[in-house]
């Protein structure tokens, strides 16, 4: 088990129209990847007395945000208002999970005294795929 650490700086988002096509999400400061599982409850085997669980359907999510560019952030604005499904890859180091997935929601804000930053939340739609390295 290897145990290097990943500085946060080698964590980001890319998004693209095709899988081919991925571009990493401009002025990322910080992003995330939550992936839940829906367990199911089903009766213990014997008295029914301890609670046991099935692995059901699961679910993930990305967010990003970053300072907000002038072009940069306005495709991301289009694909929302249209509804585009979008490839997006989460790359951590060397590893990579990609799928597929709608922008649920685009905040932009605009403090007084400070630069304009954006927040984009993407829910995926299907399976997230984890991308074998073809060095090993």
């Amino acid at each position: 088990m290897s145990t290097t650490k990943i500085n946060g700086h080698d964590v980001l988002i890319c998004v693209g129209t095709t899988a081919g096509t991925l571009e990493e999400v401009a002025a990322q400061r910080d992003c995330s990847l939550s992936i839940n599982n829906q367990l199911i409850e089903k009766a213990s085997g014997t008295d029914g007395t301890v609670r046991e669980y099935l692995a059901g359907l699961y679910g993930w999510t990305m967010q990003v945000s970053g300072l907000y560019e002038l072009g940069a952030h306005a495709s991301l604005v289009g694909h929302l208002l249209a509804g585009t499904l979008l490839h997006v890859g989460f790359y951590i180091g060397d590893e990579q999970l990609t799928g597929t997935a709608f922008i649920e929601n685009m905040e932009v804000g605009g403090p007084l005294r400070g630069k304009a930053t954006y927040n984009v939340a993407l829910r995926g739609s299907g399976a997230l795929t984890v991308v074998e390295d073809e060095q090993s």
